[in-house]
């Protein structure tokens, strides 16, 4: 079918627009959607949607031109969230793609070999990434907060 599991990950196969709504609305705390590199108007807009929109680009220098035209051709959209990592790359050159893109946002991964399982260095950028968005995030007011203040 459509849709496989492993170790309580469910996995779906490329979807048309429908079947991304579907997931959507669905009941998943978390959905992880690799739009691969297709410029597909669908997909973008997912992507511009997310909560954590990521581009994964290279860090070998003959690449790095690859996520700058990413960025130039999608300059009308609000970059603001967009998180930028790349696997493998050198301190420098994920110093080098922050000055090209004029933003802080730009991760170095390290090599994971199994994704099922946790690495504590993968652990450190992604714990880092998501304490950089949580520290971006309005102020939400709890209800009884509201309810003493009124």
């Amino acid at each position: 079918g459509r849709q496989f599991a492993v170790d309580g990950v469910h996995y779906w196969k490329q979807s048309g627009r429908a079947d991304i709504l579907s997931l959507l609305g669905g009941s998943y705390q978390f959905i992880v959607m690799d739009l691969g590199s297709g410029q597909d108007q669908n997909r973008l807009e997912e992507f511009l949607r997310a909560d954590l929109p990521i581009v994964v680009g290279s860090g070998a220098e003959w690449k790095q031109a690859e996520i700058n035209a990413f960025v130039r051709s999608h300059h009308r959209y609000p970059r603001d969230k967009w998180i930028y990592c790349l696997p493998l790359a050198a301190t420098d050159a994920v110093q080098r793609v922050r000055r090209s893109l004029n933003t802080p946002s730009v991760y170095g991964l390290p090599l994971h070999i199994d994704p099922f399982d946790r690495d504590p260095q993968t652990d450190k950028v992604f714990a880092h990434i998501l304490n950089h968005l949580i520290g971006q995030l309005p102020k939400k007011r709890s209800f009884f907060a509201r309810r003493k203040n009124s």
